[in-house]
């Protein structure tokens, strides 16, 4: 089978630098379909990238170029990664294979998102997908369309191999090196990993701090302005994607409080999942259906 994918591949480090969990997950999904398949992304020369990822020369001139072009490929399927009108528009008219667009959410910060998926909804020809992240995206999203059948919702996945249990003892020990801060040996540590910002829930998670003295509250991520905190919370700032699951292990309770209507599917909760922690969460979007009787919810006021 092979399935092109329309956004050029990235290197392991842009990759594991990405701001974006949106654009992370993509390429995640990327190199998992690389385990079944053949993957092609847009490159100048044609190349391997890895086993099974490539990088394939297009020649899209004239509209029946890129008509021979595909035809010439005989690819299975088209994946997108975001809802892009334009491209959409593009690749129905000179590629004949099926087109699944992933979303990462329904709404985005101020709707304009939602306007996009339903634009490239009319489009859709009747073997097109819209492939929402979650089964609660899917359920939102088909208050807006005429037909639901063409939103097949997909989770997304985490990498077991990469996100698992480790001996906790020596990740806190790890830790208390890395950092020098010995609270990581001393504490219960409870992890914050994400942006620090107050949609993702960085007000609770500071009162929350304030209420435990006697718990270690760690924070790893982005922090976009100083806050006045509680002596009991320690920044770590952003970490590189690929030592997470240390940081993860080094915790006893993980916390996803957002309530951004853009967290169709937190990896965050995922990757802490899969490393063995016990996930709090925020009664909202996509985290419930993911969490089942691995956490607690938490309604939002």
């Amino acid at each position: 089978m092979k399935i092109y994918i329309p956004h050029p591949y990235r290197t392991g480090e842009e990759i594991y630098t990405a701001n974006s969990g949106a654009s992370l997950s993509g390429f995640n999904h990327a190199r998992a379909l690389a385990r079944y398949c053949e993957v092609y992304m847009p490159a100048q020369e044609s190349q391997q990238y890895e086993e099974n990822i490539y990088g394939i020369s297009q020649t899209f001139e004239t509209i029946g170029s890129s008509l021979a072009w595909f035809e010439q490929q005989s690819f299975d399927a088209v994946v997108m990664f975001e809802p892009n009108v334009d491209d959409l528009v593009f690749f129905r008219h000179v590629c004949p294979a099926p087109i699944i667009i992933r979303l990462s959410c329904c709404f985005g910060r101020n709707r304009e998102f939602l306007n996009k998926v339903l634009n490239c909804y009319s489009l859709l020809r009747p073997y097109d997908v819209l492939s929402p992240k979650s089964q609660w995206c899917a359920e939102e999203l088909s208050k807006y369309v005429f037909d639901a059948s063409y939103l097949k919702p997909i989770t997304n996945g985490v990498d077991l191999e990469t996100f698992k249990p480790l001996d906790k003892l020596n990740a806190k020990k790890q830790l208390a090196e890395v950092t020098g801060d010995s609270r990581f040996m001393e504490m219960p540590v409870v992890g914050f990993c994400s942006r620090f910002e107050p949609g993702k829930g960085a007000y609770p998670f500071l009162r929350a701090a304030d209420l435990n003295p006697n718990v270690l509250f760690a924070v790893i991520g982005k922090q976009f302005a100083p806050v006045t905190h509680p002596l009991n919370v320690a920044f770590l700032g952003p970490q590189p994607y690929t030592q997470m699951p240390l940081f993860y292990n080094a915790l006893d309770v993980l916390c996803a409080l957002s309530v951004y209507s853009y967290e169709s599917c937190p990896s965050v909760v995922l990757e802490g999942m899969a490393c063995g922690l016990p996930i709090v969460a925020t009664q909202f979007a996509g985290a419930p259906e993911l969490l089942d009787d691995c956490g607690r919810l938490i309604e939002i006021d």
